[in-house]
């Protein structure tokens, strides 16, 4: 995760992070914040911190941060957990695995 001073650096911010960046990168430009799955860990932060100093972009913070589940919920599947909750698909689970655990 990148949160940049400028917005302007927006398009450089994306650039930057497009050569490591698995999948795709997320950007709150209102918050110019730009947020993208690595590979890599600790090098590809730093060459991230390279190419910043590089090209000379401002930044206010930068953060390397594990997947939460609902990460790998959604790498996997292409839509959040809240969305298959509110489809209603998730809601038949529940009630099936209650009454396994009883009959247990």
């Amino acid at each position: 995760e990148v949160v940049l001073a400028d917005a302007a650096d927006v398009p450089a911010g994306r650039s930057i992070l497009a050569g490591l960046a698995i999948g795709e990168i997320q950007v709150d430009e209102q918050a110019r914040r730009l947020t993208a799955a690595v590979r890599g860990g600790v090098d590809s932060l730093k060459r991230v911190l390279d190419e910043i100093t590089e090209r000379e972009v401002a930044v206010v913070d930068v953060g390397l941060r594990r997947p939460t589940l609902d990460d790998v919920f959604l790498s996997l599947t292409g839509h959040s957990a809240e969305e298959v909750a509110e489809d209603g698909e998730g809601a038949d689970a529940t009630p099936e695995i209650r009454e396994k655990e009883v009959v247990r």
